[in-house]
């Protein structure tokens, strides 16, 4: 039996952690519902890496349920760069807390965004969900060429998948998973989060940092590792 993680960072410390009845806690207990999991609730994460944790408790999802703060967004980050299962970000300003029936995953020229496509194949399955691809606008072939591998995975898997076109490359796409979030009706957002931080993303903040601190959707992340897991169906 496989589990969700529930990070909760945002009850107070005194209040004796999130329960599942909380709007947040709602959301996770259709989850782990809907994927046949079972829920462990952990209140805040020290400076710590979460790997190990996971892999001891056979955890295979991970929630962090967050204010919306810079600082606290990428702590979690940091403390989830070594895992290779997904993890969710349900931040307390997001507006819709339903389980998605529409997951938005922008796609890129890095060779890496093919690994999302197992776990959006069970999350469609899972959720009946629809999948749009969000295919970067770059003048070579392979963010095409990224979307087309997926798009033939989710096929053969019967997901329901159809491809749209970006008007921004790959270095500018979560800007324009911003914008357009309402436009093409998200329900989800599932990113790749960034394999190494430049000067940038050092003194900025990393783009997946970005989508969540504005996004109104939960948002989802695998990290880019070439052993990445792939989820039980």
């Amino acid at each position: 039996m496989h589990n969700i993680l529930l990070v909760d960072m945002i009850s107070v410390p005194d209040g004796g952690g999130m329960s599942l009845e909380s709007e947040h806690g709602i959301y996770v207990s259709r989850l782990a519902e809907a994927t046949q999991r079972s829920v462990i609730i952990r209140n805040v994460i020290e400076d710590e890496k979460l790997e190990p944790y996971c892999e001891q408790n056979d955890i295979d999802i991970v929630v962090f349920t967050i204010e919306n703060s810079s600082r606290l967004i990428q702590r979690c980050l940091n403390a989830s760069r070594g895992l290779r299962i997904p993890y969710i970000f349900v931040s307390s300003t997001m507006h819709d807390y339903s389980l998605p029936g529409h997951l938005l995953v922008p796609v890129t020229m890095l060779e890496e965004e093919v690994y999302k496509a197992q776990v959006a194949v069970t999350f469609s399955r899972r959720l009946e969900c629809e999948v749009s691809l969000l295919c970067a606008h770059d003048y070579g072939s392979k963010a095409r060429t990224n979307a087309g591998k997926i798009r033939t995975l989710l096929q053969q898997a019967d997901a329901s998948v159809k491809e749209v076109d970006a008007m921004k490359d790959s270095f500018r796409l979560y800007n324009e998973v911003i914008d357009r979030q309402r436009e093409l009706k998200a329900d989800m957002i599932f990113w790749t989060a960034s394999r190494d931080y430049g000067l940038d993303d050092i003194i900025f903040g990393p783009p997946e940092r970005k989508i969540i601190a504005k996004s109104l959707v939960p948002v989802m992340l695998v990290s880019p590792r070439d052993d990445l897991f792939s989820l039980c169906d």
